[in-house]
């Protein structure tokens, strides 16, 4: 190899790595950290490392304590359903509507960190299975252990965590998190039951990586449901009297209507 090919392939193999430390900062420095606290640059090394709890879809918000070193992650799946399965038809209006009482089954996590590693002890750290329904122009998730000693909710304003627990002290605590999903401020609460010296509060800010599930859109028509929906409309607009029979008919196609109709008439003699 000669010395003008060796110097351009280290050029090429500079220009490279320098393109991709570019990339890897640009995509560190996406990240903005809500509130003065050490634990951001953990979380950026986690980020920068490509960590599988930080790269997933379903990592919805890193939140950061004021001070120290500490933050966890909340993680709540998508609902594992189809958009069918969040409406029903309306025969009457011949639309779909939302269905309030429908469910879809669904994972909630939280994971905490101190000074970039995992402190599966920490609060919060939980994993629950839940579920997924809808509410009046939100979703709403809810969860809970087979002893309803930890239960997570969330709704259009807030996502809230309550735990009871023992300590390795052996004391019982009633643990609360609270993220209020406009100003993405938290604030938690350790309770020690029969002992309020011994309690206190932390609050800190989150960041939304993703965004909750929000309600889909109803399924697309049938050409079946659009000639009912077509009827529906036509029957409600109509002023004619000649159509009231047709409109009151469960015939969809005036055509069909009138084929039937002149079939029922009696013949003339």
């Amino acid at each position: 190899m000669t010395k003008a090919r060796s110097a351009m392939l280290v050029a090429s193999l500079l220009t490279v790595c320098a393109a991709w430390g570019q990339v890897n900062s640009s995509r560190v420095q996406e990240f903005v950290c809500p509130t003065a606290s050490g634990g951001c640059n953990f979380y950026r090394e986690l980020v920068e490392a490509k960590d599988e709890d930080i790269t997933q879809d379903d990592l919805r918000y890193v939140c950061f304590r004021e001070y120290g070193d500490d933050f966890f992650l909340i993680t709540i799946s998508q609902p594992y359903a189809s958009p069918k399965t969040w409406y029903q038809w309306d025969v009457a209006t011949k639309l779909y509507e939302l269905n309030y009482s429908a469910k879809a089954r669904a994972t909630f996590s939280a994971r905490s960190y101190h000074a970039g590693v995992e402190a599966s002890t920490s609060q919060p750290g939980m994993f629950l299975i839940g579920s997924w329904q809808p509410g009046l122009n939100t979703m709403l998730f809810n969860a809970a252990d087979s002893h309803e000693t930890t239960t997570a909710y969330a709704d259009k304003s807030q996502l809230t965590i309550v735990r009871k627990y023992e300590s390795v002290s052996d004391k019982k605590i009633e643990y609360s998190l609270t993220i209020q999903r406009s100003t993405l401020r938290f604030a938690e609460e350790f309770n020690v039951v029969g002992n309020a010296k011994d309690s206190f509060t932390q609050r800190g800010r989150c960041s939304e990586v993703n965004p909750l599930p929000q309600i889909p859109k109803p399924p697309p028509l049938t050409q079946e449901q659009k000639d009912e929906r077509d009827k529906f409309e036509y029957c409600e607009n109509s002023p004619e009297a000649s159509d009231k029979e047709y409109c009151a008919s469960s015939i969809t196609y005036r055509d069909d209507y009138e084929v039937w109709r002149s079939k029922k008439q009696p013949a003339k003699k």
